[in-house]
């Protein structure tokens, strides 16, 4: 049995060079297995990677927060050679 998983992680820098603001990265990671189905007859992994970050605008110290892309990583598990 394939284990579902859930990781945070925070990459805060307090200083940049050429600015004086700080940034800052929260990243959200979940490994989600997906049981075999009708229309797909493979096991599967689902990684998808959601990023919030803050990020310095200018020299100023200025910062904006978005959503980054989002990544995503999907692992087929073959049966082979038990097919």
């Amino acid at each position: 049995a394939i284990l579902a998983q859930l990781k945070f992680e925070d990459l805060y820098t307090p200083k940049n060079f050429s600015t004086t603001a700080q940034t800052n990265t929260l990243q959200f990671r979940p490994v989600l297995p997906i049981q075999p189905f009708s229309f797909l007859a493979f096991q599967q992994v689902i990684r998808p990677t959601i990023q919030l970050e803050t990020l310095a605008t200018g020299p100023s110290g200025s910062t904006i927060t978005e959503f980054a892309d989002m990544e995503l990583f999907d692992l087929f598990v073959s049966n082979w050679p038990n097919l």
